[in-house]
């Protein structure tokens, strides 16, 4: 940062924040934080499932496999994010990026889920021979919902762009709270493997909730509205 500074003969002072930068955004701002935080309960809430429904020792199975699957997610996740910074910035070229990305996204979790085929037991065996034992097949189950993820991200993404992000939070958060009930429902039922096939349940409805729109936009079927600046917002 300091030697961009020197470079382009940028004062301190200019890298002070500005109130009046954020005039007229902070609805905006709330709206998004709302979505943000409705994306990440599952995140967050799934290793509290884990330890209540199945107990101390089972979590610590499920955790290590889940911090391990939520490495598969980051690539998808990393380009949605892209896709909505240059969406907001221009959005004629939205949909051509957005084809781009899915597949993109796709291709990385379908070649993450058979590489994890073959190499969920000996990564998992990093925390101990147990954790292999006992968390392999959830950490395929759970690598699996990466492809649903995809679909939901971008989802977002295209209900960021359209400035739809209230609805979306509503429509998210009550998805997220299904797949953390989902998760709760299969640890009582089937254990570890059971908790992660709940989860996975539930991301497939997840699919068929935000798949329609998602195909519609990959096919050149949605509309995008134009960028929009804080003060006509």
């Amino acid at each position: 940062a300091a030697a961009l500074m020197r470079r382009y003969h940028v004062p301190l002072r200019r890298l002070l924040p500005l109130p009046t930068a954020l005039h007229g955004l902070y609805f905006d701002a709330a709206r998004h934080h709302v979505l943000n935080t409705a994306l990440f309960v599952p995140y967050f809430a799934m290793p509290i499932i884990a330890n209540v429904v199945i107990g101390s020792q089972q979590a610590a199975y499920f955790y290590a496999a889940w911090s391990i699957a939520s490495f598969v997610f980051f690539l998808p996740m990393a380009l949605s994010t892209a896709l909505f910074a240059s969406g907001a910035r221009d959005s004629s070229t939205f949909l051509m990026e957005f084809r781009k990305t899915l597949r993109y996204s796709l291709l990385a979790c379908t070649a993450t889920n058979l590489a994890m085929l073959v190499l969920a037991g000996p990564v998992l065996r990093i925390f101990g021979s147990s954790y292999a034992a006992n968390g392999r097949t959830a950490l395929i189950v759970l690598c699996l919902g990466g492809l649903g993820l995809v679909i939901k991200d971008h989802h977002v993404t295209l209900a960021r762009v359209n400035d739809d992000v209230g609805r979306e939070a509503l429509l998210v958060g009550a998805l997220s709270v299904l797949e953390v009930g989902a998760a709760a429902v299969g640890a009582a039922r089937g254990g570890l493997t059971g908790l992660a096939l709940g989860w996975l349940a539930a991301v497939g409805v997840g699919v068929v909730v935000y798949g329609p729109r998602v195909w519609r936009a990959y096919h050149d079927r949605v509309e995008v509205a134009p960028r929009r600046t804080g003060a006509e917002r």
